[in-house]
């Protein structure tokens, strides 16, 4: 037991949880950063970005509904569209 009441295991888990958030709330980063350049280049280049920016938003977020501590935090119906969405984001990822 750890101070707070949780077990050495409850704290792995969280400790793996933040990893994964940490990395799904970088690739939503990467959205924004893709999204203001392709505003920026408005030519046949900017494609590119754009198409980066909605992979990458989409399995950011796909990462994101996948943390049990994420949801958590989540309103309630969020909470209960997370498996459905889960569910086609895996598949637009693993399509692309």
């Amino acid at each position: 037991m750890i101070a707070g009441g949780l077990t050495d295991q409850e704290v792995a888990a969280l400790r793996g949880q933040i990893v994964d958030i940490v990395c799904g709330s970088v690739f939503v980063l990467i959205v924004l950063a893709a999204a203001a350049i392709a505003l920026v280049r408005r030519r046949s280049g900017a494609r590119l970005f754009i198409l980066l920016g909605i992979w990458s938003a989409t399995y950011g977020a796909m990462q994101l509904t996948q943390q049990q501590l994420m949801l958590l935090g989540s309103p309630h119906w969020l909470q209960h569209l997370a498996a459905p969405l889960n569910a086609a984001m895996t598949c637009l990822v693993d399509a692309a």
